[in-house]
């Protein structure tokens, strides 16, 4: 039964953190217009009750062919992800996200 749980448990946390992730990202990029300034810190700060996380969820949510947001392509967007999944190793935002923002296995796991 754990391994069920275990599997199930690992799988939900790689989808928050992706989900997260890009969300913070689409805030940094919505208040700069690049991701230059990401950061550990900017994560560790960033939360699901952001005031600014309906509008990121808009954005986030929209196909990028030629949906606008702001009067700017979403592929830009797309593009500046792109960009910085390139350049950037995300070990350091997962390893924040898994300790400041998801339960933890031993809170989930069966009884």
């Amino acid at each position: 039964m754990y391994s069920i749980a275990e599997k199930r448990y690992k799988s939900i946390k790689e989808r928050a953190f992706k989900s997260f992730l890009e969300l913070y990202l689409t805030k940094v990029y919505l208040t700069n217009k690049d991701l230059k300034s990401t950061s550990g810190e900017g994560v560790k700060e960033f939360s699901y009750d952001d005031i600014d996380i309906p509008r990121c969820l808009r954005v986030y949510q929209l196909p990028s062919d030629k949906s606008l947001f702001e009067e700017e392509p979403v592929k830009n967007l797309d593009t500046a992800y792109d960009n910085w999944f390139e350049i950037n190793l995300i070990k350091k935002y997962k390893e924040i996200f898994e300790t400041k923002k998801i339960i933890d296995w031993e809170v989930f796991r069966p009884l």
